[in-house]
């Protein structure tokens, strides 16, 4: 009786292990660039999971850790103190010198996939005719090239200063075990 819970917990923990490694694992960017007070903020945050729902795991500015709806969390915890100690990151560069760098870099980057780039917000700059020559610009390309994964939504502004506010976001996409096999086969292949 007592192996059958012990079996049945460790396919359980070997099958949430299987879950975390083979589940994609979205990096999303965004940064808020405002003009008129010469103020630029970002961030940065890993999302483990769907497009909308998962794990989110915020790294900068601020350090959290998030379940749920990435926009409104069931359970959110705010981290505290240092996450990487030098020590680890000293013996990790040491470790680093010593593979090649090319051949692993050009398999990983080819694993990475572009989901989405949005930017919304006011753009005015301090002549108008400047603003109205960007914005034409911006609405021919999005005319002529019409990009699912680019997403612009800017309105101008036509006053005689300069009156920017601008947010954007970059979301990129990779799973782990592709990745992990991929740079496994070609770090394989260059050493032979």
């Amino acid at each position: 009786m007592m192996l059958n819970v012990i079996l049945y917990c460790i396919v359980t923990l070997l099958g949430i292990l299987f879950i975390i490694i083979t589940c994609p694992i979205r990096v999303r960017l965004n940064g808020n660039l405002n003009m008129q007070e010469s103020f630029i903020d970002g961030g940065l945050q890993l999302i483990l999971g769907y497009k909308n729902r998962g794990i989110g795991i915020s790294i900068f500015p601020d350090r959290s850790i998030a379940f749920g709806k990435y926009e409104q969390p069931l359970f959110f915890k705010r981290i505290e103190g240092e996450l990487i100690k030098s020590i680890y990151l000293k013996n990790s560069a040491t470790l680093l010198k010593k593979i090649p760098s090319t051949i692993p870099v050009k398999s990983i980057l080819r694993t990475i996939h572009w989901e989405e780039t949005s930017i919304k917000g006011r753009l005015g700059l301090s002549n108008p005719m400047q603003t109205g020559i960007i914005m034409g610009y911006i609405h021919a390309f999005n005319g002529i090239a019409r990009p699912r994964k680019l997403h612009f939504s800017l309105e101008p502004a036509f006053l005689p200063e300069v009156n920017t506010n601008i947010k954007g976001e970059i979301q990129i996409r990779f799973s782990p075990i592709i990745t992990a096999i991929q740079t496994g086969i070609s770090y394989v292949k260059f050493r032979k």
